[in-house]
């Protein structure tokens, strides 16, 4: 996604905190050609790797875990 340096955000604490204010994310995948977009709650590990570890949960239900 092309985002104008003017609106860019780079400081990983800021984004962290963001991630942890709003949790429900949208995550995007295709399917049979066709965008399919499930909400779904992240967390954030911000000691795991450089700039932390995103993690999501869907249920057994949604078929997006596969």
């Amino acid at each position: 996604m092309y985002t104008p340096e003017t609106y860019a955000q780079k400081d990983v604490p800021t984004l962290i905190r963001h991630i942890e204010q709003y949790p429900l994310g949208a995550w995007c995948t295709l399917v049979d050609n066709e965008i399919v977009i499930n909400h779904i709650p992240f967390l954030i590990h911000e000691n795991r790797g450089e700039f932390g570890t995103l993690v999501g949960h869907v249920a057994r239900a949604n078929t997006v875990w596969k």
